[in-house]
């Protein structure tokens, strides 16, 4: 489509869907496609440095920067629900790293989705990561790898702000603020993956497989969207 055309439409657009693209301000998408790109280029180990003892080997699907950085925000404080499926798609190849770099013939999944903290949860409409681990379920089973959300990890007190603090205080911050439920009784024959929309420290996820392990579960690997760029270096695929 010649560019005079796209800029008179580009208005009207915005106008008919009463969105714009959170990366680029592209009227009609939520997340356009040249946004969407980071998303795209595969899962790969991020784990953190310093690495918190007990945290399970991580996969990111890209770097926390740029229009992804924006589109969990997004999604996360005001409600924009199209993102739910881009992002859902990246955690779903995060998730499917975890596994395939553990074995060649993977059993089904359960996928604990990093509970959010009390205050969070009555601030906000839905729950982010639990929503993001029902839809990266969805999308496993429909590539032929079973899958279900298991959201047996729940926070059991408050728990201070995170921005700011370092690996250490943020550690600090959160040990024994998460517990899983004892009466849920555990299914046979499952791997149970971690999941979360982003990791910094590594600290809530080493949080969430402690608070498993206290349970006799293990957890073999935590998958999340994005790894903060800081904290982080993306080893490649």
């Amino acid at each position: 489509m010649p560019g005079p055309v796209r800029s008179l439409l580009a208005p009207l657009a915005q106008v008919v869907t009463g969105r714009e693209c959170v990366g680029c301000a592209r009227p009609g998408f939520d997340l356009c496609q040249g946004c969407r790109t980071p998303l795209r280029r595969g899962a790969r180990r991020a784990d953190p440095t310093p690495c918190p003892p007990g945290l399970p080997p991580t996969y990111a699907a890209t770097a926390y920067e740029g229009p992804v950085r924006e589109a969990v925000v997004a999604l996360k404080e005001r409600g924009r629900t199209g993102l739910l499926q881009p992002l859902a798609d990246a955690l779903t190849a995060s998730v499917a790293a975890t596994v395939l770099d553990r074995t060649t013939t993977p059993r089904s999944l359960l996928l604990v989705p990093v509970p959010s903290s009390p205050d969070a949860a009555r601030s906000r409409d839905t729950a982010a990561t639990l929503d993001l681990a029902r839809t990266a379920a969805r999308g496993l089973c429909a590539v032929g790898l079973p899958a279900r959300c298991w959201p047996v990890v729940r926070a059991v007190r408050r728990r201070a702000d995170q921005t700011g603090l370092t690996s250490q205080g943020r550690a600090e911050n959160l040990a024994g603020s998460m517990r899983a439920s004892a009466g849920r009784r555990f299914p046979a024959g499952y791997d149970v993956v971690i999941v979360d929309d982003v990791v910094t420290t590594g600290a809530t996820l080493a949080e969430a497989a402690r608070a498993l392990r206290a349970c006799g579960i293990e957890v073999i690997g935590c998958a999340v969207v994005a790894a903060t760029a800081r904290r982080h270096h993306l080893q490649p695929g």
